[in-house]
């Protein structure tokens, strides 16, 4: 495999990763497992502020897959390559 194939495949891999693991997190807030309770409320914080961070993280999540999806952004992505 050619150097760039090897970047090219890291790059697409962290780009998926990053974004599933708002969209875990914040399902963990919004459905209220006791983990994710548990931390908010171990810092003094309002348990309703579990569900506050697990709606932003979702969006969060959104915003980082959207412009992926966008042809424009594709041959700007493939020169940082």
């Amino acid at each position: 495999m050619s150097k760039e194939r090897i970047k090219n495949i890291i790059y697409w891999v962290t780009t998926i990763l990053r974004p599933a693991s708002f969209v875990i997190g914040g399902t963990l807030f919004l459905l209220r497992k006791e983990q994710s309770e548990a931390s908010p409320a171990h810092l003094g914080y309002p348990s309703y502020v579990a569900s506050i961070l697990g709606f932003w993280k979702l969006l969060g999540a959104i915003a980082i897959v959207i412009p992926l999806c966008s042809p424009k952004l594709w041959p700007t992505l493939k020169s940082m390559t």
